[in-house]
């Protein structure tokens, strides 16, 4: 869950506080999160509706239960790094790489700074990497970190990466 978790969310700051309240000052959106519980209740009743396929599609951003401005996933975004919030747990996510017999990727598009991190420290450390991803990445950005790793599973689909992943993993001595 290094990269954000769905049901929580955190205060962005964007949007004008309500009912007197002052918008939740960057210390506190960057230290706290809400899960769904702590919506505020037209929120959260939407939210639910929405997830039993019962309401109207989610069309605007909910509200931060401290200041009413508007609340983001709380996920990390393209222009942030794995310190801008606590909750990413950048420290442990650099030991995870430190340690790693083998690196997964799901899901991504070898286009944002953690991806290209692990790719470097895949090829310095030679631990190899899967790839999970349904279609093939965008052929210029997996070819460039393909070159850098000198492997070719930074090109595969799951159906070609997930067999030799299970291959490693029964053949690793207990």
């Amino acid at each position: 869950e290094a990269h954000g978790r769905a049901g929580l969310f955190r205060c962005c700051g964007i949007g004008d506080a309500t009912e007197g309240r002052t918008r939740c000052e960057e210390s506190v959106a960057n230290k706290e999160w809400y899960g769904v519980d702590d919506l505020l209740s037209k929120d959260r009743k939407a939210l639910q509706a929405w997830w039993r396929d019962e309401g109207k599609p989610v069309t605007r951003p909910f509200s931060c239960p401290r200041c009413g401005a508007f609340l983001a996933p709380l996920s990390l975004l393209f222009d942030e790094n794995y310190d801008s919030h606590f909750f990413f747990e950048a420290d442990a996510w650099d030991g995870w790489l430190d340690d790693a017999d083998a690196v997964v990727f799901a899901g991504t598009s070898f286009s944002v700074q953690v991806t290209r991190e692990a790719l470097r420290r895949c090829r310095d450390r030679r631990v190899p990497i899967y790839n999970f991803n349904v279609d093939e990445p965008e052929k210029t950005v997996a070819l460039a970190n393909a070159a850098r790793l000198r492997r070719a599973t930074a090109l595969q689909t799951c159906d070609e990466s997930f067999p030799q992943l299970e291959k490693a993993v029964r053949s690793k001595p207990r």
